[in-house]
């Protein structure tokens, strides 16, 4: 049971990192196929952010 408890923050921050490559690459889209630039930042920032908590997952295990 332990094995599988000290992997939950792991897999946690691989899924944020591939939704934050997700978000990220939907600002590069949003932003060339003419979403805007505000919905294009919001994106940005919503990768960025999950990304940043990805690492904090990780960094404090």
């Amino acid at each position: 049971m332990e094995h599988d408890a000290a992997r939950r923050p792991i897999l946690g921050a691989v899924i944020g990192f591939v939704l934050g490559a997700v978000f990220l690459a939907l600002a590069g889209i949003a932003f060339f196929l003419g979403g805007g630039p505000f919905v294009a930042a919001i994106a940005l920032v919503g990768g960025l952010a999950t990304i940043a908590a990805g690492i904090v997952v990780l960094v404090r295990r």
